[in-house]
């Protein structure tokens, strides 16, 4: 990774928590974050498992989880909203990893004959098994929804990829819900739900959530260098 990547990620890690406290201080979404936050926590067990269940049945569909999973932080705060998350995620890649070997297998394995970067993920898989399939949860060399997919078509077991899956996915998760948190304390303050934080008590949000995000990049890089030496073909063009 090059100095001028290297900063360009910090740049973005700062960037996201000036807007994520920008939002809540600025935009009505503060108002109605904080009303439906509540709305939320007030189902309880029930809440979260539902919320679980839509989560799943997003990611089968291929939508983009970000925004939700942005929502169970803010609705939560980081544990609760992580333990939402990750079986919902869990239970919708392995939903699609089912599709990629029935319904979409013929899809799947045309990616894979077709493409240079899923050759090398098969080979690689079908010689190191579900380590690879973890660090590509980790490194974001292929988008998570495409990945579920295409990979129903390799040789990885479906017990594999379910516990790599479930591994490989918590730091990213860790860092939305974070930012999702710190999105939602903001907005309860701007909507007049709590006290105000406080330069301080901004301060601190926004350094926990930079925190947060330094470790996810630093753990992204390792994996990326990891996959890097596992699979040169597939990501040497990835940043």
């Amino acid at each position: 990774m090059t100095q001028t990547q290297q900063v360009t990620r910090w740049v973005g890690a700062a960037a996201l928590v000036v807007g994520v406290i920008g939002i809540g201080q600025v935009l009505p979404i503060a108002r109605w974050s904080a009303e439906a936050t509540d709305a939320v926590r007030g189902l309880g067990g029930w809440g979260l498992a539902a919320f679980a269940c839509v989560y799943a049945v997003a990611t089968v569909l291929l939508l983009p989880a970000s925004p939700l999973t942005l929502a169970a932080g803010a609705a939560w705060g980081p544990v609760w909203a992580t333990l939402a998350v990750v079986p919902g995620a869990v239970m919708g890649a392995v939903g699609a990893f089912g599709l990629g070997r029935t319904l979409l297998r013929h899809r799947a394995e045309a990616w894979i004959a077709e493409d240079a970067r899923w050759k090398a993920v098969d080979a690689a898989i079908a010689a190191q098994g579900p380590r690879i399939v973890f660090l590509l949860r980790l490194s974001p060399v292929f988008p998570f929804s495409l990945l579920n997919v295409g990979l129903g078509a390799t040789r990885v077991s479906p017990w594999s990829y379910t516990w790599a899956t479930a591994l490989g996915i918590v730091p990213g998760t860790v860092m939305y819900v974070v930012a999702g948190s710190a999105l939602g304390d903001v907005g309860a303050v701007a909507s007049g739900a709590r006290p105000d934080l406080g330069a301080a008590g901004l301060a601190l949000t926004g350094l926990g959530l930079l925190a947060t995000v330094a470790v996810t990049v630093a753990v992204t890089r390792v994996a990326h260098r990891a996959l890097t030496e596992a699979l040169p073909d597939a990501v040497k063009d990835v940043p």
